[in-house]
């Protein structure tokens, strides 16, 4: 063979693995998705050679015999499925070269510790555990065997850390080492020629979801709306709090950049209200879920959509909410208008309060408007919320002066309210009033006194 074949064939080898290794493309829709994975490692540790790594053969060894067991590990990298997926079923299965003499019990337990093909020997294998351990029974005419290894998937992608394990892959050894005669399986490993007999993790899932929640499904237009993005699993581990068992579905592993999008022209959204206009957010690390705003200047029906591109079409469920955008026609109520004292006198500064309410776009401000002695200049003095009700105040006038005054409610949509214009006069206070009596009274009193006293 020449130079030449060899460097073709080594090129058209390597492009075949390459393309076995990415997962088959998810529906575009739908509430169920299933992916095959091929191993991104593989490798078999034998007991007889205990510093020798085998991760370069193309055959896996499982071998019962006394001190010289062999084992095989074998690792996929499940990054290509979102965490919070649901796993419905995961079938781990090796195809047979060479099965046992009779039937056999492997056992495959999860790796409890990292490894690599290059180095990973009898000397320097992972640890492993048995927690959710699957046994799959090999005949002697097997083709290939398969393990159920859907709950150690699904803690692997669980979307919450306290709840998830480290994916390190998988060990795979009889269930009766130590045989007093050889008791050997062949299998394939990710180096066999035809692609069919590579190992393979398929998996079925019920992809997580975005979540868009609006404070409302009908808004003012212009005015705007909070909005809650959340990621959520469609299971979710079950977790005891207090006396009930809930399910635990919100997602707060990895990232997960959500793109925005709405049917109207004139909507947007922002991080704050009236901020900068953006098109994505990211629920990064620990982050279940984030607040944002949505704007529409346009009255009509808005369509809101929150998708993600992280992940093949499918594996991830967007989703949209209608909201009804409609303008505020109508003005603040202004009820319950008071002034005190209700009869002021020189000196008095006169309280004046309303109670002001807007179902609509909600009220922006309520200023209070006064003229004194019928001038057309009106002064005009913001009123503050004290205890639920608007409270301003006219400063003291001098006496006998007419003062004009009403109240003035906008709210965000810019609808006006104006109460009726009403007016009080100042009076005098009461020591002048008494002045007027007593004063005089005393003349009286002293003049008479006088008058009695002459001879």
């Amino acid at each position: 063979m020449s130079q030449r074949q060899v460097i073709a064939g080594l090129i058209a080898f390597t492009l075949v693995v390459s393309l076995s290794l990415i997962p088959e493309a998810a529906p575009q829709s739908g509430e169920e998705v299933t992916v095959s994975l091929v191993p991104s490692a593989d490798a078999f540790a034998d007991q007889g050679q205990p510093s020798q790594s085998f991760g370069s053969a193309d055959v896996l060894v499982v071998r019962s015999q006394q001190s010289g067991n062999a084992r095989v590990y074998v690792f996929f990298d499940l990054s290509s499925i979102p965490r919070g997926a649901e796993v419905l079923s995961a079938r781990l299965t090796l195809h047979v070269e060479n099965p046992p003499p009779f039937e056999r019990a492997y056992w495959c337990y999860r790796a409890a510790s990292s490894w690599s093909e290059g180095t990973i020997s009898w000397s320097a294998r992972p640890q492993t555990s048995s927690i959710y351990s699957s046994s799959a029974t090999v005949s002697a005419s097997a083709n290939s065997v398969t393990w159920d290894v859907t709950a150690m998937v699904q803690k692997m992608l669980y979307g919450i850390p306290e709840q998830s394990w480290p994916n390190y892959g998988w060990e795979i050894f009889d269930g009766q080492e130590d045989s007093g005669q050889q008791v050997e399986t062949t299998l394939h490993s990710r180096e066999a020629a035809s692609a069919s007999d590579r190992p393979s993790l398929v998996i079925r899932f019920a992809p997580p979801r975005i979540d868009l929640v609006p404070q409302s499904t009908s808004m003012i237009a212009q005015i705007w709306v909070q909005i809650i993005v959340k990621r959520l699993s469609q299971g979710g581990p079950l977790i005891t709090v207090g006396d009930r068992i809930v399910r635990q579905d919100w997602i707060s592993t990895g990232t997960l950049t959500v793109h925005l999008s709405s049917t109207s022209a004139g909507g947007r959204f922002s991080l704050s209200p009236g901020g900068e206009t953006v098109d994505r957010v990211t629920l990064s690390e620990g982050l279940t879920q984030l607040s944002l705003y949505y704007f529409d200047e346009n009255p009509g029906t808005a369509i809101i959509r929150g998708s993600t591109s992280d992940y093949l079409a499918g594996y991830y469920l967007a989703d949209s909410e209608t909201i009804e955008v409609i303008v505020d026609t109508t003005p603040p109520s202004v009820t319950g208008v008071s002034r005190t004292p209700e009869s002021p006198a020189m000196g008095d500064s006169v309280k004046v309060s309303a109670v002001v309410n807007d179902t609509g776009s909600g009220t922006k401000d309520v200023t209070l408007r006064y003229s004194i002695g019928g001038s057309p200049t009106w002064i005009e003095v913001p009123m503050s919320l004290q205890a639920g009700a608007y409270v301003a105040y006219i400063p003291s006038q001098s006496p006998f002066s007419e003062v004009q005054y009403q109240i003035r409610a906008t709210d965000n949509s810019g609808n006006v309210a104006e109460t009726p214009i009403d007016e009080f006069t100042v009076g005098m206070p009461l020591w002048v009033y008494a002045g007027v009596v007593v004063v005089p009274a005393a003349v009286i009193f002293v003049v008479l006194r006088f008058v009695r006293k002459k001879p």
